[in-house]
């Protein structure tokens, strides 16, 4: 006596209880998978610390547009949630608001 049973999938194919068995059952949901993650970009390091301190002239605050692409602060610590502002001389987004200036402290600060 045959102990398989015939089953028709809603794509009009046919899969036996063997098929389930052995894992020959076609999955659609396994054909959805997405391909490999997109690389992340790696950050760009952090300037010397005396390229940041002495150049004091040189570093200039570019307001960014707010229609803009957010950017990750690179202040440790800071808790805000879009930088609104980048350093032309060092290459990194920093925020300045009432209650915080990472700017300033991030330009005054040696590591």
């Amino acid at each position: 006596m045959d102990s398989s049973h015939s089953v028709i999938l809603k794509d009009g194919k046919s899969a036996t209880s063997e098929d389930k068995e052995h894992g020959e059952e076609e999955d659609d949901a396994n054909e959805d998978v997405a391909g490999p993650a997109p690389k992340r970009r790696k950050p760009t390091p952090l300037p010397q610390d005396v390229k940041r301190t002495e150049d004091g002239a040189k570093h200039m605050p570019e307001l960014v547009p707010s229609s803009t692409v957010r950017h990750r602060f690179r202040f440790p610590g800071c808790q805000s949630t879009n930088a609104r502002f980048f350093c032309s001389n060092c290459k990194v987004y920093l925020c300045i608001t009432q209650a915080r200036n990472c700017y300033k402290i991030f330009h005054m600060s040696c590591k």
